[in-house]
């Protein structure tokens, strides 16, 4: 539960009451103890004792009615006292559900009507009675006949400060209290409402005897006073409400000299994607005005190739109710990409909703454009070391190869000479296919992809090389495993990659596991774990850099592969090894998942 949805609980003036469905209570908060006189131990998990017996039935059929999912709203009744007394109260009953839609429990709003009760049976009852209420009444009252005040209640005498109207008052009309400004008007409201017509509300200043000045709502209607049709004002404080008005104005308009005044891309958007306010900063970095984006969606405006990642992060916030942070591509209006990183924050309304969604984003242009001279640069000094990898690779078969022709050139030649020279080229050619695999843009089909039937397949694959080698492959799977987005020939050659890697780490046989499992919603993991001979922290640390081996004969470029593929799925693979204790390698791949619809 919000603090703010905890806080009105406990401060609402309304009794609260949660029931289970067998009328036992789960929650009530201090307005119903102080309603009702009974303690928090008196009720918690029990039936409620406020029901008296005579409506028990009653109250049973209402309960049937919330619980089928209706509301039952302003329905008048009484409860009991612990000591035994009735309470008019005017009860609202509304279905609590969970997140599949069912209701699970009934929350009930009581509201003490007593007094409205008791002021409807005495104006029945006497005009005399009426004048009592009047008179208690904290708002001020009175009534007056062409500026002649004819009545006025205790609130209003203490407000201008006398003792009794027809001796300190006498035939004053009540605009001596009125700010000077206001007369005119007030005399043409009072003109108005003796024709006939209605007046809404108004506010006014009203001086008081001690020279302040207070602001009141004033209600104005025509009532019949002894047969003559007179004028019933009725003004309530509102001074303080003004006063809190007037400071959330300052506070606002703070704000918007901050918002306005600021170069980084402020805006606001409702839970649909709907742009409800954009900073004037958006035409100094974007070149479209403010107003733009008022008839225009921002997010027409994103690159294609980030939409799908934008809309992810903006699901993302609405599900977790948390800010995200998100780096994509605006359009300039002169046509060239602008990059910015922006950090998307939910503001809740005050049933615990997401209300809106407030982005305060920043051009990185410059840091990007700089940090792909960086990433270049390092890729020039990878194509180096690549390079040198290469050299090293090919110049050992190659110079066997050439060691033989020599001889045959020499006329010194064997059958076995020839047998040995095809290995070698059959060894360069292996080579060359895992190079260009390596860097030649492969054509990828991303599909939705069910992982545990692509990693049978691998197990299947891989059967008979595990029986071979002596290995028992076990599995883990876990239930209902979210389908993720992916190539199924790609991701079959990762695992091929990791579980050929985890066989020949145990030439004496062994056990291998393989689990799948969730990790927290949003992502998918397949773990293998040998019992092989395990890998040097310090050679872990290079695990999938070209022409790194931890094997004899290897090139290191399947791994290499492995990466590079996982990578282009938005994954990552984990290493954790001991030497002579085994390796367990972790490849997390992200879920397919829906997104909102958001206007574009």
């Amino acid at each position: 539960m919000s603090k703010q949805l905890e806080s009105f609980i406990q401060n609402t003036s309304n009794a609260i009451e949660i029931v289970d469905l067998n009328g036992n209570v789960r929650r009530v908060n201090q307005a119903f103890l102080a309603m009702f006189g009974w303690s928090e131990d008196e009720l918690l998990g029990k039936p409620l004792p406020i029901i008296p017996e005579h409506l028990q039935e009653e109250t049973r059929a209402l309960l049937a009615k919330v619980t089928s999912g209706e509301v039952i709203a302003d329905y008048e009744t009484v409860s009991q006292h612990r000591d035994g007394s009735l309470v008019d109260v005017s009860l609202t009953l509304s279905p609590i559900k969970d997140s599949s839609g069912q209701v699970i429990a009934v929350v009930g709003v009581l509201r003490n009507i007593s007094q409205r009760k008791q002021a409807e049976a005495a104006l029945k009852e006497s005009e005399e009675r009426y004048r009592q209420l009047v008179e208690m009444s904290p708002d001020i009252i009175w009534v007056q006949d062409h500026g002649e005040v004819l009545f006025m209640n205790q609130a209003g005498l203490d407000f201008v400060g006398i003792r009794d109207l027809h001796t300190n008052f006498g035939s004053c009309s009540v605009c001596s209290v009125l700010d000077p400004g206001q007369l005119e008007e007030t005399m043409a409201r009072e003109r108005m409402l003796l024709k006939g017509e209605k007046m809404p509300p108004v506010e006014r200043k009203i001086m008081r005897s001690n020279g302040e000045v207070n602001y009141y709502e004033v209600i104005s209607a025509t009532v019949l006073l002894k047969g003559k049709r007179v004028i019933q004002f009725i003004a309530r404080d509102i001074t303080e409400r003004k006063r809190n008005e007037e400071a959330l104005r300052k506070i606002h308009e703070q704000y918007r000299l901050i918002a306005e005044n600021m170069s980084d891309l402020i805006a606001v958007f409702d839970v649909n994607g709907d742009v409800k306010y954009t900073s004037p900063s958006h035409e100094t970095v974007l070149g479209y005005p403010a107003a733009y984006f008022e008839q225009h969606s921002a997010f027409a405006l994103i690159h294609p190739d980030d939409m799908t990642n934008v809309q992810s992060v903006f699901a993302e916030i609405i599900r977790s109710k948390s800010p995200r942070q998100v780096e994509f591509r605006y359009k300039h209006k002169d046509g060239h990409w602008v990059y910015v990183e922006a950090k998307g924050t939910p503001i809740f309304a005050e049933n615990g909703e997401i209300d809106r969604i407030v982005t305060v984003s920043r051009d990185v242009t410059e840091r990007k454009n700089a940090e792909e001279k960086f990433r270049q640069s390092r890729a020039l000094a990878a194509v180096g070391e690549l390079a040198a990898g290469i050299a090293h690779e090919i110049r050992n078969p190659i110079a066997s190869i050439k060691g033989f022709v020599q001889m045959i050139k020499n006329n010194i030649t064997k059958p076995e000479y020839f047998d040995i020279m095809f290995a070698e080229f059959k060894n360069l050619e292996a080579k060359i296919d895992e190079l260009l695999l390596l860097a030649k843009p492969q054509v990828v089909e991303y599909v939705p992809t069910d992982l545990w039937d692509l990693v049978q397949d691998v197990l299947m694959l891989l059967e008979s090389q595990a029986i071979l080698s002596n290995v028992q492959i076990l599995t883990e799977p876990e239930k209902d495993l979210p389908k993720i987005r992916g190539d199924h020939h790609q991701l079959k050659q990762v695992f091929v990659n990791l579980l050929k890697n985890a066989i020949e780490a145990m030439p004496e046989g062994g056990e291998i596991l393989v689990q799948t499992k969730k990790i927290d919603g949003e992502r998918v993991s397949v773990t293998t774990i040998d019992q092989g001979c395990g890998i040097s922290q310090e050679r872990l640390k290079r695990i999938g850099e070209p022409f790194y081996s931890t094997k004899e004969k290897g090139t290191g470029l399947g791994l290499t592969i492995s990466h590079k593929i996982v990578k282009e799925h938005g994954g990552t693979i984990i290493y954790r090894s001991e030497e002579n204790k085994g390796t367990t390698v972790e490849v997390i791949l992200p879920c397919l998942k829906s997104l909102p619809t958001i206007r574009t």
